[in-house]
């Protein structure tokens, strides 16, 4: 599948475009909610629930990927969307509040991971993956 990956943080990022590849997947990346587009011939988007407006302003991230799971919705474009919610508190109960009833499945970091650098759970993005090619045959 043509994966396109949205996230801020770095180390956030080339960890899941190498667990998507190892995946048999073709990825590109993206920082920031100001540079999507979603373009013909991506399959899926993973996206990151709270992304920062332009990559490197300064604002702390908002949730700009819910803004993206609806543009993916108006596109036929299914989304996974991502997030390490220990550590963004109400703005976590928001997003999945957004999200369930659009069924847009969130991931989250596992809760063993009680700090920011601990890594997400893209074993279950891949799941996800999966779930998506299922429900397409």
């Amino acid at each position: 599948m043509n994966i396109l990956l949205i996230e801020s943080v770095t180390r956030h990022a080339e960890a899941g475009k190498l667990a998507l590849e190892a995946a048999g997947h073709q990825v590109e990346v993206l920082t920031d909610y100001d540079s999507v587009k979603i373009r013909a011939g991506v399959d899926v988007v993973v996206s990151e629930v709270f992304l920062d407006w332009h990559q490197g302003d300064g604002h702390p991230a908002q949730p700009w990927g819910l803004a993206v799971a609806a543009i993916c919705q108006q596109c036929g474009v299914p989304i996974i969307l991502t997030m390490a919610g220990f550590h963004h508190s109400s703005w976590q109960v928001m997003a999945k509040a957004v999200a369930e009833p659009m069924k847009w499945p969130i991931v989250d970091t596992p809760a063993a991971s009680s700090n920011y650098t601990g890594p997400k759970d893209w074993p279950e993005v891949i799941q996800q993956l999966r779930r998506i090619v299922m429900s397409r045959q």
